[in-house]
């Protein structure tokens, strides 16, 4: 149930405050002191809200029991102890060798004088002249009460024609309890913390371990900052470098504030990247826990309120609005494919429930390249630019997330385009670094003639 609660971000928090603000005040707000203090108020709520969501986790705990425990620790990805059942050699005896094969059949039940049963695993045979099998045996309920003695075992629940008695020569072992309500509810708190800890390496590894499920994903980080508790980010870049879940261009439309990019596929959601991204459109959650968006129900009543989005399947148009916005000035992702997949893995198996999730394309860093050449003779000078900018971007393109621009490696790159000699690059003069969570890619290319 506390799954269903969102708090607000600090942001919404800011956003409603300053609402109430006159118009003039809004005004070039910027760096204003008062604004300062706004925003360390925000801040301080959504600490509060986090800290009240832990509350609420720990309070449903504590007051649940039976199967409705175990089925709210299995949220947050916990799993209680069910119990073991115990195991035992069971031998199939005959007085006196066999004369034909006798078949010891798979799940054939044998018990005790207390009524505890067992049933083998597999089948058995007791071959012409012999005069036992011993069979692996599990007991058919879970707990301690299987792990009996040796020789308790003495009778068969239904007869075998040809076996005359059978026995466990050895104790049976391995039967372990359930566990209590009261040891799920002190393994939560602890769960939950070691949980936290282990998000950053163990969602990172839960997506790049999976080539079955994620072939596609090249490289995955997460992300989380102190002051956003109970919130993860994962950044996914797969062979395009995220490019194919980039909106595009939007374009405006005769709707106020309403824009719209040509999709082919309709998109799961749309998130404006952020701390933590924000969503355009209701997001709720369904009974498993998995997050469920709901984009508005036409192109009209987009216009109608803030972060909404419409898919027009029969235009194959994503349209959008967000606060008056130009949407191609703000970073947006595309929930679809690889990236929708890779945020209802997380939300489902590898994150505490309660546990915001927001997976992203990774940042893009522009680099502007400038570079000079000299025409080697025989060679038209258009040919050969357009050769020497498409070995930038051919570059550029094959970078990985996190991986820095070398210069050396563009001259290499460059090296191969005939009809250009003398070739220096200008800019960037020394290697770019590039963030964990950003690829590289090209604002421009300048190429210029020499002599």
């Amino acid at each position: 149930m506390a799954d269903n609660v969102r708090f607000l971000t600090w942001q919404e928090v800011l956003d409603q405050m300053l609402s109430f603000l006159p118009p003039q005040w809004r005004a070039n707000f910027t760096g204003k002191i008062f604004k300062r203090l706004l925003v360390s108020f925000s801040l301080s709520v959504e600490a509060l809200y986090g800290f009240l969501s832990h509350v609420l986790r720990m309070a449903i705990v504590a007051t649940s029991e039976g199967q409705w425990l175990r089925q709210l620790v299995a949220g947050y990805g916990m799993t209680a102890y069910g119990g073991v059942a115990a195991v035992a050699a069971v031998r199939f005896l005959r007085y006196s060798p066999a004369t034909a094969i006798i078949t010891i059949p798979a799940g054939t039940q044998v018990q005790t004088s207390a009524g505890i049963v067992f049933a083998t695993n597999s089948s058995a045979t007791i071959q012409i002249g012999q005069t036992s099998a011993l069979v692996v045996s599990t007991c058919t309920q879970v707990g301690t009460t299987g792990n009996i003695s040796g020789g308790a075992i003495n009778a068969m629940r239904s007869p075998i024609l040809g076996i005359d008695e059978v026995s466990n020569p050895d104790p049976a072992v391995g039967g372990q309890n359930a566990e209590s309500d009261a040891s799920i509810k002190a393994r939560v708190p602890q769960h939950l913390a070691m949980l936290h800890r282990a998000t950053i390496p163990a969602t990172e590894a839960a997506i790049l371990a999976q080539r079955d499920l994620f072939p596609s994903v090249v490289a995955f980080i997460t992300e989380r900052q102190s002051n956003l508790p109970g919130y993860i980010r994962g950044v996914l870049s797969d062979g395009s470098g995220g490019d194919l879940f980039r909106p595009g261009t939007w374009t405006t439309t005769d709707l106020p504030g309403v824009w719209y990019v040509t999709r082919s596929q309709a998109p799961n959601g749309l998130v404006q990247v952020g701390w933590p991204c924000r969503r355009f459109g209701t997001v709720s959650r369904a009974t498993d826990g998995a997050e469920v968006w709901n984009p508005s129900d036409s192109a009209l009543s987009v216009s109608q309120d803030n972060y909404r989005w419409f898919y027009d399947s029969t235009n194959g148009r994503l349209y959008a609005k967000a606060t008056g916005q130009d949407l191609n000035s703000l970073d947006l992702v595309v929930y679809q494919g690889v990236i929708w997949q890779a945020v209802q893995e997380l939300e489902t198996r590898w994150v505490a429930a309660g546990v915001m999730v927001d997976v992203i394309v990774p940042l893009v860093s522009r680099i502007a390249f400038i570079l000079s050449y000299a025409l080697e003779p025989g060679y038209v000078a258009a040919t050969v630019e357009a050769a020497l900018s498409a070995a930038i971007f051919s570059y550029v393109a094959g970078l990985q997330m996190g991986a820095a621009v070398q210069v050396e490696d563009i001259y290499a790159a460059l090296a191969g385009v005939p009809g250009a000699g003398a070739i220096l690059l200008i800019s960037p003069a020394t290697n770019v670094e590039i963030d964990r969570n950003q690829i590289a890619r090209v604002a421009s290319v300048q190429v210029i003639r020499r002599g």
